[in-house]
């Protein structure tokens, strides 16, 4: 009776099993499309978590496509010969997707926000032996992150993101205290972040017009800003608020011109929308003291600017920013009048310095030389007065501070 019960259990498991395996077996599965036109070897492959994309990836960089149609999305530009070969990929949710490369690069692709992460502005600053840095969005999100290399191995802590819905982040910059400072697109007004968690801290200072461009000087705390005004220089600690005006030639388009400062944070530079970029005197303002033509044509962009200073010559980049035949870089430079003869100065004064010491420890050394050639002879004569047997028998049986006396009262004679 048991052993019938034993069989009849072992029966109806082994069809049920049996029953399984057919229904899973490879013969079950039929072939529904296949995708040729892929370009590449393929590296890694996944599938959104509610299966509705897949994405791929290799040389070329990676792909994606609806499951159900293998229609191609549109993903941003990847550069393979700067990111590398893609190595792996990994879906965060149904619409992020996390794309690892062969070089040590992690890229975030969303499906469901489509052209709004456009990066307008960036800030950095050293932090101990790391950095902190912070990014700002055309969605209006600002992100920060602190990180450090040791050993090889990448560090990231404190980081934040905050979306908001009172700025724009047009300009960026990192106060002494790690809080970071917001210059708005649309309202021209400043706002200050706390640099832990992101929030707002205060209430915001007004300045300008919608800003096109701004550069922060956090040593001086002073703003320069290029808006639909012109271009100034404000002190967000003073209730005049404006420093400085920068007279340009007038602009032909409401396109945004580049603000920078040069020479040690002594000048402003701006580009322009007609070939050319200014130097004014950051303090004084007023016309330019200085026109770089970058191009003669009168309808070329200079969006794209860039200064250098070492504290002798000072570097100036322009760039052409429009689609023209022959798009170029010009690049201008000029040692500062004043510092290089500044530092001439102090090397004089340096050389003269060690003359004077060298001249003073001569005289020294000179005089120690003719006390020991002194000394030297006195022995000498001490020696030669006892004679050969009796200075050896001296030297040898008397002690140390009778030798000192005689040769102290030889040197008095």
């Amino acid at each position: 009776m048991f052993q019938s019960i034993v069989q009849g259990f072992r029966s109806s498991w082994s069809s049920k099993v049996l029953s399984d395996d057919d229904s899973s077996s490879p013969t079950s599965y039929r072939l529904i499309g296949r995708i040729v036109d892929v370009r590449q070897p393929i590296y890694a492959i996944a599938i959104s978590p509610d299966g509705q994309m897949f994405a791929y990836g290799g040389k070329r960089g990676p792909e994606v496509r609806t499951l159900k149609t293998t229609t191609l999305l549109e993903v941003p530009d990847f550069y393979p010969e700067v990111y590398g070969a893609v190595t792996i990929l990994h879906w965060l949710d149904e619409n992020e997707l996390l794309i690892g490369t062969a070089l040590g690069f992690l890229v975030i692709w969303s499906e469901s926000d489509k052209g709004s992460g456009e990066i307008i502005s960036a800030a950095s600053s050293v932090q101990g032996d790391g950095f902190r840095i912070v990014v700002g969005m055309l969605d209006c999100t600002v992100g920060c992150i602190d990180w450090c290399m040791r050993r090889g191995l990448v560090y990231m802590w404190n980081s934040w993101g905050q979306r908001s819905h009172v700025f724009i982040p047009r300009a960026l910059s990192i106060r002494e205290d790690g809080s970071v400072r917001v210059l708005s697109l649309h309202n021209g007004k400043m706002f200050i972040l706390d640099r832990d968690t992101g929030d707002c801290v205060g209430s915001p200072v007004s300045f300008v017009d919608p800003i096109g461009f701004a550069a922060i000087d956090e040593k001086k705390e002073l703003i320069a800003i290029a808006h639909s005004g012109g271009f100034t220089l404000h002190d967000p600690n003073s209730r005049e608020g404006t420093v400085a005006v920068y007279k340009a030639e007038k602009s032909r388009t409401d396109l945004p011109k580049p603000i920078i400062f040069g020479e040690g944070r002594r000048v402003v530079v701006i580009g322009s929308d007609h070939g050319k970029a200014y130097v004014f005197n950051k303090r004084k303002g007023g016309p330019p003291i200085d026109t770089l033509v970058h191009s003669n044509d009168p309808m070329e962009l200079v969006q794209s600017v860039a200064a250098h200073y070492d504290g002798e010559r000072s570097i100036i980049l322009c760039a052409t920013s429009s689609s023209t035949a022959h798009p170029s870089i010009s690049i201008w430079e000029r040692t500062v009048p004043g510092r290089q003869g500044k530092r001439g100065q102090h090397t004089v004064q340096d050389a003269a310095q060690r003359l004077i010491q060298t001249n003073e420890s001569v005289p020294t050394l000179t005089v120690w030389s003719i006390v020991q050639v002194g000394i030297l002879l006195c022995i000498l004569k001490f020696i030669w007065n006892m004679g050969p047997v009796e200075a050896m028998a001296g030297w040898t049986k008397a002690a140390w501070g009778t030798e000192i006396r005689s040769l102290l009262a030889a040197l008095n004679a």
